[in-house]
């Protein structure tokens, strides 16, 4: 399972312990959670431990591509429907026959399109722009919103009718802030991602992963993820330091150096360690990687701050 999605976090746990139901269902599915909480892997997850693997897995942006050409894009176009339409094309719903498809971005779907998505979710037909007869199509439908649709509903801006067929099945994915225990894991593991198609031995300094976990990561698991491939670029050497990230997450912390005594630094080491031994379920080999410290410093500490595996 990608660590991407997971982790060991609490809230990412009662998300992975709920995957094989929501995977076996053909119930549509509405993912929401901020940009970068990782929908989209978690969406081809669901595909690919679905009935319909065998079947494509196809995306629509409803967000970036121009209104006018969403509902080709949904539906598909026969030759001559519009200008520049010089040949047949099949949208999103014929492509995906027998699979998964997946609309990031929903709530920003145009009021007349989502009239026309709860008619196909609930006929299973399709009618091309400029066409005259139905085509049936099998799919699942998993949708993704950055906002919660609930609100969009309650402010006018989308179908209730629809948005109740859209959640079959309701996700939310917690943002980075949220699920601070993965952090150090996910970044080690874009690093090692890193390391292993480069063929390079990097890793993070200390400094830098208590950065890392105090910094609050709007952008979330994505912003993660390039700030930690950026740094590594940037490292001549194979530690990974403070400078070597670009992200402003130095002036969020100012005050960690300046501004802290010893003994708050002190507790905030003990409470780093309690947090990643508890992340690992008190496996000392597995938190002394995560921490990169040896495993007999480990223990020092662990002795040190009378910490307890309760």
């Amino acid at each position: 399972m990608a660590k991407f999605l997971f982790g060991k976090s609490r809230a990412m746990n009662k998300i992975k312990e709920s995957l094989p139901a929501i995977s076996e269902s053909d119930l549509p599915i509405l993912i929401e959670g901020e940009t970068g909480t990782g929908k989209s892997l978690f969406a081809k997850q669901i595909h690919r431990l679905s009935g319909r693997a065998s079947g494509e897995f196809v995306k629509l942006d409803c967000a970036t591509l121009p209104s006018n050409l969403v509902e080709s894009e949904l539906f598909g176009h026969e030759k001559g429907a519009f200008t520049n339409a010089m040949e047949t094309k099949p949208g999103i719903f014929e492509r995906a026959n027998g699979g998964t498809i997946f609309l990031e971005e929903i709530e920003n779907l145009e009021w007349s399109l989502q009239a026309k998505l709860l008619t196909v979710l609930e006929d299973k037909k399709i009618r091309r722009v400029g066409g005259s007869k139905d085509i049936s199509v099998d799919f699942r439908l998993i949708s993704a919103s950055n906002d919660h649709v609930a609100n969009k509903v309650q402010e006018g801006n989308f179908r209730p009718d629809l948005f109740y067929r859209l959640r079959g099945t309701e996700l939310y994915l917690p943002p980075l802030r949220e699920r601070k225990e993965d952090l150090l894991e996910l970044a080690e593991h874009f690093l090692e991602i890193y390391n292993r198609n480069i063929k390079s031995k990097k890793k993070l300094s200390n400094k830098v992963k208590f950065y890392l976990r105090n910094y609050s990561w709007p952008g979330n698991i994505r912003e993660l993820k390039f700030a930690v491939e950026e740094a590594a670029v940037k490292s001549v050497s194979d530690e990974l330091q403070v400078n070597n990230f670009s992200i402003d997450f130095r002036n969020t912390l100012a005050n960690i150096e300046d501004n802290k005594d010893h003994k708050t630094l002190v507790e905030e080491e003990r409470r780093h360690i309690e947090v990643v031994l508890n992340s690992v379920q008190f496996n000392k080999t597995r938190a002394a990687k995560i921490l990169g410290i040896g495993l007999n410093t480990l223990y020092r500490k662990i002795d040190k701050y009378g910490i307890k595996n309760v």
